[in-house]
């Protein structure tokens, strides 16, 4: 039967390659067991000799020649066939082509879907740290840009500094702290975070105008002559005159406790108040608070005026045009700022009068909702309009250096 033939085959005089392939093969055929009558199936369903087995091969003169036969052989033995080492070959390929692709494909999910905001605050970490050990000049103070909705930033107040900005906004909402028991603000924008508006700019903003030696908040204000005052823009994004109470206490706690007026407060009139122990003889900090609706604007500005006799009233009003785009005569005194939601077909032909109409009153004008386009930037400063708005702090940074320094006209 088969199994003589298979004993047969071994105890012929074969080499060593030979004799361990029919070993191997042996070992299939004890597991596989054939029936010795020719011709006949058997219980695997194969056939004895000179017959064809399910497995597509057939015994010759007591050699199996069939696809089971050579597997065997390229698996035990260097490769008889050229055909069967090219599949290996093949097979590697795959394999490694596979495993790329699947490397490469969580790179960029990696990148793109689980890059969040700890790892940009990491990544500016270091390169601020590789700054200061590398003692890199301090920012250029650019006087135009604003860093809109800054909180929202990787690394907020930090970024927009580092860049040269002097406006910073954030919006708050005005919530009883848990500790304390009173009012407090927390900034957010549809909702209320933990962040405190007193940890993340009020106070990180008084320390470095102590830092600078009661100076400005850019190291190079007062060598260059801009930017001597930084500017902070309060949005109040729910109950604006509990939050505006909020606000005026935490900005004279802040005075009382550095001995300085760090945030610039007014007399009579809206008149900002000297400040002699600032190198630059006035505050180096000018708060402005927004968001605040018209029903409310002449309650604050009721209570600000209220407050000037002692001079402790520190902000100023974020407010709006009339109709005919004018500045609200009965609101000119508190007003340090006009804005204004852009509008290509209503503000571009008028740009350099509502600048005009705006400076002659000492208020700043900008725009929110402007589109991130250089030209439009450049059509806006050269109207005279005081802050440009983004939330892409490094792209104004290079516009701003680059009209400065690199012939941008």
């Amino acid at each position: 039967g088969v199994r003589a033939l298979l004993r047969s085959r071994w105890s012929g005089g074969r080499n060593r390659a030979d004799r361990e392939t029919d070993a191997a093969f042996r070992a299939l055929g004890a597991s596989f067991p054939l029936d010795s009558t020719a011709g006949d199936d058997s219980e695997q369903g194969g056939r004895t000799a000179g017959g064809d087995s399910e497995q597509g091969g057939r015994w010759r003169g007591g050699n199996w020649e069939g696809p089971l036969r050579n597997e065997v052989r390229c698996l035990r033995q260097p490769c008889p066939r050229p055909a069967c080492c090219v599949c290996r070959l093949l097979e590697a390929l795959a394999v490694i082509t596979f495993l790329g692709t699947f490397l490469t494909l969580g790179l960029v999910v990696r990148q793109n879907v689980c890059w969040n905001s700890a790892d940009q605050l990491g990544l500016f970490m270091t390169l601020a740290q590789r700054a200061a050990l590398e003692d890199l000049p301090p920012a250029f103070p650019l006087v135009h840009a604003h860093s809109h909705n800054d909180y929202m930033q990787a690394a907020p107040l930090s970024l927009a500094l580092s860049a040269g900005f002097c406006s910073v906004e954030a919006d708050v909402f005005p919530r009883q702290d848990g500790t304390s028991g009173e009012m407090d603000l927390f900034t957010g924008h549809v909702v209320p975070s933990a962040n405190r508006l007193m940890d993340q700019y009020l106070a990180p903003l008084a320390a470095i105008v102590r830092e600078n030696g009661n100076g400005t908040v850019h190291k190079l204000s007062t060598r260059l002559g801009v930017c001597e005052q930084q500017v902070l823009l309060v949005d109040f994004k729910a109950d604006p005159l509990t939050a505006y109470e909020a606000l005026e206490k935490q900005l004279k706690h802040v005075n009382s406790q550095y001995g300085l007026r760090v945030f610039e407060c007014y007399a009579a009139g809206g008149k900002a108040l000297p400040e002699a122990r600032a190198r630059t003889g006035t505050s180096p900090l000018r708060v402005i608070m927004s968001g605040i609706g018209q029903a409310d604007t002449e309650e604050v500005a009721a209570r600000m005026r209220k407050r000037w006799g002692a001079g402790e009233s520190c902000v100023k009003i974020d407010g709006r045009w009339t109709d005919d785009h004018q500045v609200p005569a009965e609101l000119a005194d508190v007003l340090g700022m006009i804005s204004a939601r852009w509008n290509l077909a209503t503000h571009h032909h008028r740009l350099e009068v509502l600048a005009q109409r705006g400076h002659e009153h000492g208020i700043l004008l900008r725009f929110w909702g402007t589109p991130d386009l250089a030209g439009l930037w450049d059509s806006l400063l050269s109207a005279g309009v005081d802050l440009i708005s983004t939330d892409r702090v490094a792209g104004l940074q290079a516009f701003l250096l680059g009209r400065l320094f690199g012939g941008i006209p």
